[in-house]
């Protein structure tokens, strides 16, 4: 080899190791664990402990966004000696890493085919490495770094089908870029686009008998883990994704969040440029040359960028700074990530003087103020959490006095309006039948529980891992992620036994004006009503679709039944809530504390399907073939957990 062409070959090394290292090193630097992230690893904890993929012991809940990086994280975690904390950032930065790698390794295949000797710059992975968001959410213990590695390992993959003359997909190939169900729900959107593209390309070259290999191929595993998630979770999708309303259109609120991600780096002059700049000129010098294929590609990867970016802003977006929108950037670069080094492409040199003025320069306000406030929301930052990592490092290490709360096996309240995390009262009323015990009810679940392990049962306020609290309906739209908050009455109801008369006082919950509760009965009434509610034909299915020992018959139920489960929704004023899943009882009695449906008459012995979810003995009465009554009866469990009569109460924080 000619040594001009031995340092032309090091140069373009040089080029293509430059962002990766940089990737790896900004990743490292900007180490940190989301509390989110914290609950994937509180689920592979269970999993380890032969509990499943739960968040508590003996609830199947789904409290997980993605599947598949649960199933990473816990391969990995059984055959590495690495902890679980550094394990989760290791491997989304390692991820994040790959993910470059293959979107370089397909944007170069396609370049080759019109610039065959040209150096290659990468300019759309620097463009991408150079957002401060980027480096801070490669870790998180989150999926981000992995939904980098997917999208770029379906650039090898659709580059690879592009640029092989007369290549069919493979069965591998397709199964990949099928995956985006199991990575994250909105990139569902990205494996549709190209399923589209190379259906669209292929069908006039392929048999039926092809076509529906790769349509298999492609929605095999995402839909054999439907099939699981239905019958043993009883729901079509994740409950983060009922608790957070991401069926729901929130435009507004969407189109916020990508102008808090946009203008702090005047974002619409990189995308601009490479448009302009790379996108169009390529396309048409690959159509030039016949390359229909590769043009299809490019097509692919701008469609689903977008696609995904539009998806996002549907549902109303985040609350964490530019996290959702960096998959979508990631999908529009990966095409782009090395660009032929000629006159045709100058103006992405454009994008490298971007690049490095946005990586020096370029900040987001939320990185200088606690909260910044865009369209009436507030949108946060991780700042100040770089190099925390493990649980000591966040003040929730062995010995810590974190640590030491919850020892008595008891019920536990944060007391929210000091904020989550701060201070817990312990309750010392009769807890609920068969309530796990010591059981906390708080919002920021994630270090607290997986700091506790499975010994601590946790009743999520937020209801990303609670059935109840998910399906809350919302009287209005909150705060983007975050809008669900259980009242005090129902978190009362859940937690104390029947015949128990709680106070207000030991439930410090802040009020929310999504999930209000009834200003107009007093809290022991509402936590009677909420108690009745809990016993209603269609609340306790949903419960009970969670609870209990999993066998056949119960798993086809769950499947029966996730449809209408998935749809449900619970008013949070319990009054009304009995008005709509019991209406008998609340005709006859709308504002009683709590209703005997032996005294109402309405037992109905043949419809009689077992006991609540929450163990707390009640038996359910079906709905009368006629009358469509809806009720329920105390069971003989019910009846002692009243006869011990409510306890002398005081209280205790901690």
């Amino acid at each position: 080899m000619a040594p001009r062409s031995r340092r032309n070959r090091a140069l373009q090394i040089a080029a293509v190791a430059i962002p990766l290292v940089v990737l790896a090193v900004v990743g490292f630097a900007h180490r940190w664990i989301f509390d989110d992230g914290y609950i994937y690893m509180r689920v592979i904890r269970q999993v380890r402990v032969g509990h499943g993929p739960v968040f508590n012991t003996g609830q199947r809940v789904e409290a997980f966004t993605s599947p598949l990086w649960v199933g990473i994280l816990a391969v990995a975690d059984l055959v590495t000696p690495i902890s679980l904390d550094w394990l989760s950032v290791l491997v989304g930065i390692a991820c994040s890493v790959l993910g470059a790698a293959f979107a370089m390794r397909g944007a170069a295949k396609v370049a080759r085919r019109v610039a065959p000797n040209a150096f290659l710059l990468p300019v759309g992975v620097l463009a991408f490495a150079a957002l401060v968001p980027v480096w801070y959410f490669e870790s998180a213990g989150l999926e981000t770094g992995m939904t980098f590695a997917w999208l770029g390992l379906c650039c090898w993959v659709l580059a690879s089908w592009a640029t092989t003359p007369n290549g069919k997909l493979s069965v591998a190939g397709a199964a990949v870029l099928g995956l985006g169900w199991l990575v994250r729900p909105e990139l569902i959107v990205d494996s549709a686009v190209f399923l589209v593209i190379v259906m669209l390309v292929q069908w006039r070259d392929w048999n039926w008998r092809q076509r529906i290999t790769t349509v298999a191929a492609m929605v095999a595993l995402p839909a054999a883990y439907e099939i699981f998630r239905m019958g043993y979770f009883g729901s079509l999708v994740a409950n983060t994704a009922i608790a957070k309303e991401g069926s729901r259109p929130r435009v507004g609120a969407g189109w916020s969040y990508l102008l808090d991600f946009a203008v702090p780096y005047w974002l619409w002059l990189p995308v601009a440029l490479l448009i302009l700049g790379v996108y169009a000129p390529l396309a048409l010098q690959l159509r030039k040359a016949g390359e229909s294929r590769s043009v299809w590609f490019l097509v692919a990867f701008g469609l689903a960028a977008f696609a995904n970016a539009g998806s996002v802003v549907s549902f109303g977006g985040d609350y964490l700074h530019g996290r959702l929108l960096l998959p979508a950037l990631f999908a529009f670069v990966a095409p782009v990530a090395l660009v032929p080094a000629t006159k045709r492409y100058a103006a992405s040199l454009v994008v490298l003087v971007w690049a490095a003025v946005c990586a020096i320069a370029l900040r987001p306000p939320e990185m200088t103020k606690v909260l910044h406030f865009r369209g009436g929301i507030a949108y946060a930052f991780p700042t100040g959490c770089c190099g925390r990592v493990t649980l000591s490092s966040v003040g929730w290490g062995p010995g810590s006095p974190k640590r030491a709360k919850f020892k008595t096996p008891a019920a536990y309240v944060s007391d929210t309006t000091k904020g989550f995390g701060t201070t817990y009262l312990q309750l010392n009323e009769t807890p609920a039948p068969n309530l796990r015990l010591p059981t906390v009810a708080s919002g920021g679940i994630g270090v607290l529980s997986y700091a506790f392990g499975p010994r601590l049962s946790v009743l999520d306020l937020n209801g990303l891992a609670d059935p109840i609290a998910s399906h809350l309906a919302l009287a209005r739209r909150g705060y983007p992620g975050h809008e669900k908050l259980l009242p005090a009455p129902w978190v009362a109801a859940l937690l104390t036994a029947d015949g128990t008369h709680p106070h207000a006082a030991d439930f410090p919950i802040k009020a929310s004006l999504s999930t209000p509760d009834d200003p107009n009965l007093s809290f022991d009434a509402q936590v009677g009503l909420a108690r009745t509610a809990l016993r209603c034909k269609e609340i306790a299915g949903l419960e009970d679709s969670t609870r209990g020992s999993l066998g056949v018959g119960k798993f086809l139920s769950n499947i029966v039944h996730s449809f209408n489960r998935t749809s449900l929704r619970i008013p949070s004023n319990p009054r009304l809530a009995v008005e709509k899943f019991c209406p008998a009882v609340a005709t006859a009695a709308p504002r009683a504390a709590s209703i005997s449906a032996t005294t109402l008459g309405l037992v109905d012995p043949p419809f009689v399907l077992g006991t609540t979810t929450r163990d707390r003995g009640d038996v359910l009465i079906g709905e009368r073939a006629a009358g469509r009554t809806r009720a329920c009866v105390p069971s003989p469990r019910q009846s002692t957990a009243a006869a011990r009569g409510p306890p002398t109460k005081t209280r205790t924080r901690t």
